[in-house]
């Protein structure tokens, strides 16, 4: 991923589409709302979950790689995820995704999902979401 030019990266970016709430959110959660938002690539998404305007946990997928973020820590984790050793009927479908962490912390990866969530700056929540990585980063 590391050879990504700034023209797939915008595409990448451009890809991301919100899919409707109902997806994602259970029925009479208490304020909490979940919003995913899945890209062109199968194995490309990003989970956010907020209350109000405030995020208080994210998480970002694309092509094998993984990051979470909590605003308790303020903490990001990279990991490699599950879905590229299951069968492709199986892995098509985002929620069956596991995340293996690793032990080493992926930089790299994380400046590449800031990258991408930076070229949406009319998508209020993929700003902060981006912010949020930025801010962690710098901790």
């Amino acid at each position: 991923m590391r050879y990504l030019t700034a023209t797939d990266i915008a595409q990448l970016g451009e890809s991301l589409r919100q899919i409707d709430p109902a997806w994602a959110n259970q029925p009479g959660s208490l304020g909490e709302q979940r919003v995913w938002y899945q890209g062109q690539e199968p194995y490309f998404d990003l989970m956010i979950e907020r209350q109000g305007e405030t995020i208080s946990w994210l998480q970002l997928t694309l092509r094998g790689q993984a990051l979470s973020w909590q605003a308790t820590t303020n903490r990001i984790t990279t990991g490699e995820t599950e879905e590229l050793d299951m069968p492709p009927l199986v892995s098509y479908y985002a929620a069956s995704k596991g995340i293996r962490l690793e032990s080493n912390f992926d930089a790299d990866f994380v400046k590449l999902a800031i990258a991408i969530l930076q070229t949406r700056p009319e998508d209020a929540l993929l700003s902060r979401a981006a912010a949020l990585l930025v801010e962690a980063m710098k901790a």
